[in-house]
C-alpha cells in the first residue's frame, strides 16, 4: 500500500497519491503562475511578490523545485500577455528580464523557446525604429554578405539559395540512325540548337 506524494497519507493499493491532493497540488501552482505573471506585468516588486508567494507555496505545500517551475511558466505568461499588442516595448522587456534576475532564473529562462521569441521582437522593434542590432553573436562561417548587409539572426538549419540565371543549349534533331555494331549507331540528318535561359535556385 503507497503513501500520497502530497500528503503523506495512504493512497490505496498500488496508489502514490491521492486525486483530490493533486487537484490541490494543481490549483497551488496555478494561483502562484497568476500572480507572478500578474506582478510582472505590473512591475511588482521581488520583496512583495515572495512575500505573496510564500504563504501559497506553504499552504499547498509546493517544494521549491516546483516554486521555481511556476516562475518559469508566470514569465512565459507574462510575455505572451505583452504580446497581445502585437509589440514588446522597452518597459515590457526589462519587466521581463528584471523578475528573471531578481529571481535567480535568468538560466533557465534563456533555455525557454519563449525566450527566442522575445529575442526575435526586440530585434524587429529596434529594426522598425532604425537603430542599429548588435544582440547576436554569430559563431562560424559567416553567410555571404554584401557590403551594406548586416547579420540580425541565424535560423539553424537553414538552407542557402541564390537566384541564378541559368543558361542551356538545347538540341532539336530530324534524322534517322542506323545500327552498325553492337552498341554503336550512326545518324545521319539535321539538328538545330536553340539558347534557353531561364531562373533557378
Amino acid at each position: 500500500m503507497g503513501d500520497c506524494s502530497y500528503s503523506g497519507s495512504p493512497a490505496g493499493l498500488l496508489q502514490s497519491e491521492h486525486a483530490d491532493c493533486r487537484a490541490r497540488h494543481e490549483k497551488g501552482a496555478s494561483t502562484i503562475i497568476s500572480l507572478l505573471a500578474e506582478g510582472i506585468e505590473s512591475g511588482a516588486s521581488k520583496c512583495d511578490l515572495d512575500a505573496a508567494v510564500d504563504p501559497i507555496a506553504k499552504k499547498y505545500a509546493l517544494a521549491a523545485d516546483e516554486t521555481r517551475a511556476a516562475k518559469l511558466s508566470a514569465w512565459t505568461a507574462a510575455l505572451e500577455c505583452f504580446f497581445s499588442d502585437g509589440l514588446i516595448d522597452t518597459s515590457e522587456e526589462h519587466r521581463l528580464m528584471r523578475f528573471a534576475q531578481d529571481h535567480g532564473v535568468l538560466g533557465e529562462v534563456k533555455r525557454l523557446p519563449a525566450y527566442r521569441k522575445l529575442a526575435q521582437a526586440t530585434i524587429l522593434r529596434d529594426l522598425s525604429q532604425g537603430k542599429p542590432c548588435a544582440k547576436v553573436r554569430f559563431d562560424g562561417p559567416m553567410p555571404n554578405l554584401q557590403k551594406s548587409e548586416r547579420l540580425v539572426w541565424a535560423f539553424r538549419d537553414a538552407e542557402y539559395l541564390e537566384d541564378r540565371i541559368r543558361k542551356e543549349l538545347v538540341g532539336i534533331s530530324h534524322g534517322m540512325s542506323f545500327l552498325i555494331a553492337k552498341g554503336v549507331t550512326y545518324r545521319i540528318g539535321a539538328s538545330k540548337g536553340v539558347r534557353w535561359s531561364g531562373r533557378s535556385l
